[in-house]
């Protein structure tokens, strides 16, 4: 396993690391470290047309426009953002507007936020001005069951 050792201000050195051989008491308490992957957002620029679905093992923040399906940890849709597709995440949070579908354990629909199509959820949060169109469906686990069965018409242009 190759490591970055420090050698002076502006100089990186590759090193091996090697494993030696030690004696420890039986009862000593032995530390594992597990290096982790951190997912970053991913953000779609205000002004940004995005054609075809897409998906990220982390988070999602839209500021401008997907022609398609989303899928992601946690969504964000900003307030001048939107989505003409099924939009699957954990959490899912709209500011702007959604036509299709949206299937999320927690939904938060903003006062700035607009849906038009079916939601299926553990946890729905609709604030006053939020704007819902469509049916809503509570299931317990909504990311295990099977798509809802009424699909919603997908618009062809984006409108700016």
């Amino acid at each position: 396993m190759a490591l970055w050792n420090f050698k002076s201000k502006d100089k990186y050195e590759d090193v091996e690391s090697v494993a030696l051989p030690t004696t420890r008491p039986e009862n000593a308490a032995l530390a594992v470290v597990v290096s982790t992957v951190r997912h970053v957002t991913s953000v779609i620029a205000p002004g940004a047309v995005v054609s075809g679905s897409m998906s990220a093992p982390g988070d999602i923040q839209i500021e401008g426009h997907i022609i398609g399906d989303v899928r992601c940890a946690t969504l964000i849709i900003g307030k001048d953002g939107d989505v003409k597709g099924n939009v699957t995440a954990e959490t899912a949070t709209i500011r702007g507007r959604v036509i299709g579908n949206v299937r999320a354990r927690t939904i938060q629909l903003a006062a700035t936020g607009s849906v038009e199509g079916d939601l299926s959820h553990a946890v729905l949060i609709i604030e006053e001005g939020g704007v819902f169109e469509g049916r809503s469906k509570r299931a317990a686990d909504p990311l295990s069951e099977l798509a809802l069965s009424a699909p919603v018409a997908m618009a062809e242009t984006v409108d700016t």
